[in-house]
């Protein structure tokens, strides 16, 4: 990995991509024959606001430093970098007080899509019916373990003792995880390379940039 990218300036616009390679086949009667393949990315097309060239210039330098889509490097994308559900919120207004980690409930293998999680966020920290779902659907989160990035599509709130929450995910678990492994619900960075080997800015006469880039998660 090669550094992080400035979170300054922010994006204007991130068109996000879920990529399921696979194939579907047609029959001449029109039914269809549908599978999905290894490899789940998403992939984020990024437009930075109009820059002076002084503003631009250290971004253009680390995106340099990449050699095109050799190396890969962190970023975190504006929109999923914390979770909308109560967790985050919990997280920030409990932080020292007590652990604000959640923790996988048990192992889990490759492929799979519901997660139970523990966490200290007894009834005495959170209950549904004040404070709102846990997560949320289309939050994005991480495992402490690999750098995939997930997307929670379902989820039902932790119980009175802050265990037996449940999180759906897709896709489903690209690495096998255990109860020692944390699930990452602030601060997600996914790891990414630039798609294009080319590297391309348009500066105008009075020294400002346009800049567009197209990350694709690296997995």
């Amino acid at each position: 990995m090669s550094g992080t990218l400035p979170l300054t300036p922010k994006f204007t616009s991130a068109g996000i991509s879920s990529v399921w390679p696979g194939l579907i086949t047609e029959t001449d009667v029109g039914s269809t024959q549908r599978v999905n393949y290894i490899g789940h990315y998403f992939r984020a097309q990024c437009t930075y606001p109009l820059m002076k060239l002084t503003t631009a210039k250290p971004i253009i330098a680390f995106l340099q430093k990449q050699q095109g889509g050799y190396d890969n490097f962190a970023a975190a994308i504006e929109g999923y970098i914390n979770a909308d559900g109560a967790v985050y919120a919990k997280h920030l207004l409990h932080l020292g007080a007590i652990g604000t980690d959640l923790t996988a409930h048990a192992s889990y293998a490759v492929g799979t899509s519901a997660i139970t999680f523990n966490s200290n966020f007894t009834s005495t920290y959170y209950t549904s019916g004040a404070d709102g779902d846990f997560f949320k659907d289309g939050d994005m989160i991480k495992f402490s373990n690999h750098n995939k990035l997930y997307m929670v599509v379902d989820s039902t709130n932790p119980n009175s003792s802050g265990d037996a929450g449940v999180i759906n995910i897709q896709p489903g678990l690209t690495t096998a995880i255990t109860s020692a492994h944390t699930i990452q619900y602030h601060t997600v960075y996914g790891q990414w390379f630039l798609e294009s080997q080319d590297i391309n800015w348009n500066t105008g006469l009075a020294e400002t940039v346009e800049l567009e880039i197209t990350l694709r998660e690296d997995v």
